[in-house]
């Protein structure tokens, strides 16, 4: 058997409780994939694959809109576990989930899968501000805030 090829599987157990399996080749070879998460209620620690961690695949950008028209902000989220929510001014909570919780004839979100833009229909001057995307941590992912967007209405 030639030694590139051979496939090795790590047994990481706390007292009799098998947690979790893990082939040494991934291990080894891509150590940046793996991150080290204690486990609650036990001593020790287990691993999970970072490409499973819920990450912003876009965030959203500055817009510069004409009052009465549309803005659109773009926010993409892959490995999704918590909630994903829009707020103006990080205190003005917009959406939750798919819900528009403010004026639905004033904001709503469009796309599906890992897409939640936020669409600002007939912007006014009043809609001027900073935006941003958050997702609510779960599954042993932190909570992640996209960067700040400025919408600028002219």
């Amino acid at each position: 058997m030639n030694s590139s090829n051979a496939m090795y599987t790590i047994l990481i157990v706390f007292s009799t409780t098998t947690l979790f399996f893990l082939t040494a080749d991934a291990y080894l070879n891509q150590p940046q994939n793996l991150r080290k998460v204690p486990h609650q209620g036990k001593r020790g620690y287990y691993f999970v694959q970072r490409g499973g961690q819920q990450h912003f695949i876009e965030e959203p950008t500055d817009v510069t809109a004409m009052a009465g028209e549309d803005a659109v902000f773009g926010c993409s989220v892959e490995h999704l576990k918590g909630t994903v929510s829009w707020a103006k001014e990080q205190t003005d909570l917009l959406t939750f989930k798919r819900m528009v919780l403010k004026d639905a004839s004033h904001y709503s979100l469009e796309g599906a899968g890992n897409d939640y833009d936020l669409v600002i229909k007939g912007v006014k001057a009043s809609d001027a501000g900073v935006y941003n995307c958050f997702v609510t941590a779960s599954g042993g992912d932190e909570s992640l805030k996209s960067k700040d967007a400025i919408l600028t209405v002219l």
